[in-house]
């Protein structure tokens, strides 16, 4: 959901999103939980001391900061600006209550978007700070020129450039001293002379000063101390330990910043800790994304110089590593028949991939020796033992005769391949889905047979293709997948298959990849298919 204030442009530019995929998608995962909400004037927005869920970003109208004690602190949010984001991050309690002041409108960001946002991105995680602390900021200047105002209006500020120290030090002197001169024009009007009472005076005075000077100092130092520590510790210096003695305020105000540094240093470790871990994590999921790639044939030379085959496919995992697959391999010595495989592992990830390796070892292994339908039977039960995930995958597996182009197939719950026969549009294979391998065991499968000829095609695909989703949460859907295939057609394997992905990339609009995304075009020449 988008607004013309909070815009897309707003929000990257408020996250200091670039234009990489990575970014691109967690731009549109925001904007898709943005929630509208409308606020009559005087409505509580959210109050002091609830647990944090969300933040807001004001679309239009404005807003009031309220404290503790329901009193207005006079700072206003105004359309474009933000508030909630500290509580929201740390998923504490609400620190003030903030009311609409006339009709208000906000956008509510949800917490856990903000959170898993920042733990995947620690860069962001520093902007973020930095942006929490610079509105912070301008909230408390303006808050202190509202209050130089009144100190104006009344003429205190005349006082503020005066160290503490001195100010008391001149409360307590102007205090002794117009006492001790009522109480001495007293006693001189009754019995001293001229002389005695200034030599009294100035004794008196004297020690108001000296007195002063000292309870000045016991309470200047202690706060003189406390800023240089809190100096060093502002320009990194953790280690260091503000000395607390005592039992007044200042005491107390010290005891909060060590424990303040205390937890800075707790959290630096664990976070230092936690990137250490995810980078050793990203590590291992990079090396097995190349070792799940490797195991992934490619089309070497034989492949593309092939007189009877024209073929492409390729994997594109919606994380590092995925659980669809694909496979082909000759059958036979003489590599008259190939075999074609393509298949979908329930869900996605490690797991799935753990799961991928197996199934795609047991039906190389069985295919070398039996025809679809019996390797889809004896791959399914042996998936059935000691599955204690109920993990399962979806395949379609075929083979090809490249000499007589007879084509025999079977399918264990697989989407349906998209053929095209004597150079006709394409069209949904007709066939039986049958159960997915790992589900049920003793399943049986319908071994289907068909004559092709040379010219005629078929694509092979996973639900990543016709279930992608735009940043609406719409799916392609079999329709337009099918008008996008037949517009390029006429097209050779390779070419086919970048058109039908770019179509995908269009219609998502840079919305995160929901799925794996694996395809493989098989084109029945019977001559010799140049490759450009």
């Amino acid at each position: 959901m988008e607004g013309k204030i909070i815009s897309k442009a707003y929000m990257k530019e408020f996250f200091q999103f670039d234009d990489s995929p990575e970014a691109v998608q967690w731009l549109n995962k925001i904007m898709a939980h943005l929630v509208l909400k409308r606020f009559s004037h005087n409505k509580v927005i959210c109050h002091y001391g609830e647990t944090a869920k969300s933040m807001y970003f004001i679309e239009a109208g404005k807003a009031v900061v309220l404290g503790e004690d329901k009193k207005a602190i006079n700072v206003a949010l105004e359309a474009g600006q933000y508030f909630g984001e500290y509580a929201a991050l740390t998923g504490n309690r609400r620190l003030a209550t903030i009311k609409a002041r006339g009709d208000v409108t906000v956008y509510e960001l949800d917490s856990s978007i903000l959170l898993n946002l920042m733990r995947n991105n620690l860069t962001l995680f520093g902007y973020f700070l930095k942006r929490v602390y610079s509105q912070n900021t301008n909230t408390y200047q303006q808050l202190q020129s509202k209050l130089a105002s009144r100190r104006k209006i009344w003429g205190i500020n005349l006082f503020r450039n005066i160290k503490i120290g001195t100010k008391i030090m001149a409360v307590i002197l102007f205090v002794s001293l117009l006492t001790m001169i009522i109480i001495s024009g007293i006693t001189y009007t009754h019995t001293l002379h001229l002389t005695q009472f200034i030599i009294i005076f100035a004794v008196i005075t004297a020690l108001v000063t000296a007195l002063s000077f000292v309870l000045s100092l016991t309470i200047i130092r202690p706060l003189e101390e406390l800023v240089v520590n809190v100096s060093r510790v502002g320009s990194g210096d953790l280690e260091t330990r503000i000395p607390a003695e005592g039992k007044d305020e200042i005491t107390d105000l010290a005891n909060a910043f060590n424990r303040m540094i205390f937890d800075l240093k707790e959290y630096i470790k664990n976070l230092a800790r936690v990137t250490t871990e995810k980078e050793r994590i990203n590590s291992e999921l990079s090396v097995a994304a190349d070792i799940q790639n490797d195991m992934l044939p490619h089309i070497t030379s034989k492949f593309k110089s092939s007189e009877w085959v024209g073929l492409f496919a390729r994997m594109e995992p919606a994380q590092q590593v995925g659980g669809d697959f694909y496979d082909f391999f000759y059958l036979d010595p003489d590599e008259s028949r190939l075999a074609f495989v393509i298949a979908d592992v329930s869900g996605k990830g490690i797991p799935a991939a753990m799961f991928m390796v197996i199934a795609k070892t047991l039906l190389k292994t069985h295919l070398l020796r039996l025809d679809p339908a019996a390797v889809l039977e004896q791959v399914n039960n042996l998936l059935c033992e000691d599955n204690s995930r109920s993990m399962f995958v979806t395949v379609f597996v075929c083979s090809l005769d490249i000499k007589t182009g007879m084509l025999s197939y079977a399918n264990g719950g697989h989407n349906r391949p998209l053929i095209a026969l004597s150079g006709g549009d394409y069209q949904f294979m007709e066939l039986k889905k049958g159960l997915p391998l790992g589900v049920i065991e003793g399943c049986r499968y319908k071994l289907c047979a068909l004559q092709l000829h040379p010219g005629d095609k078929l694509y092979l695909y996973t639900d990543g293709v016709n279930e992608a989703m735009n940043p609406q949460g719409k799916e392609l859907g079999n329709e337009a997948f099918l008008a996008a295939a037949n517009k390029y057609r006429n097209l050779p394997p390779e070419q086919f298959d970048e058109a039908i992905r770019k179509v995908i990339t269009e219609f998502a609009n840079g919305a995160e990849q929901s799925d794996d995304i694996t395809t493989m075009a098989i084109m029945y020449v019977k001559q010799r298919l140049t490759i450009e």
